[in-house]
């Protein structure tokens, strides 16, 4: 999106919402101080195989999550990628012995 869509903080209030520990480390635009390094937001997940994506489908028909959290079956935190592919946002507000089980 171009910076000219943004107006005053919303940009930053929105990145400070997921990343709270930013505060004070970015900018309006998320952008670090001397211009060294900005925020991504990447709104796509990274795979190599199509079995890389088989989290989402298992997540959005797995009867253990609540419907409200159906949509998060499709939020995936790169940053909290384990070696087995990680786990969606909605899974991952389960109890751990039920995704430990799932898995």
């Amino acid at each position: 999106m171009p910076d000219n869509f943004f107006r005053g903080d919303e940009l930053r209030d929105a990145i400070l919402q997921v990343e709270p520990q930013l505060k004070d480390k970015i900018d309006r635009f998320g952008i670090s101080p001397g211009g060294a390094s900005r925020y991504l937001i990447g709104p796509y997940r990274h795979y190599r195989t199509e079995e890389d994506l088989l989290v989402f489908d298992q997540c959005a028909t797995d009867r253990r999550v609540p419907a409200a959290r159906y949509y998060e079956c499709f939020v995936f935190d790169e940053d909290d990628a384990d070696p087995s592919g990680g786990v969606p946002r909605a899974e991952r507000k389960m109890r751990p012995r039920a995704i430990a089980k799932h898995r």
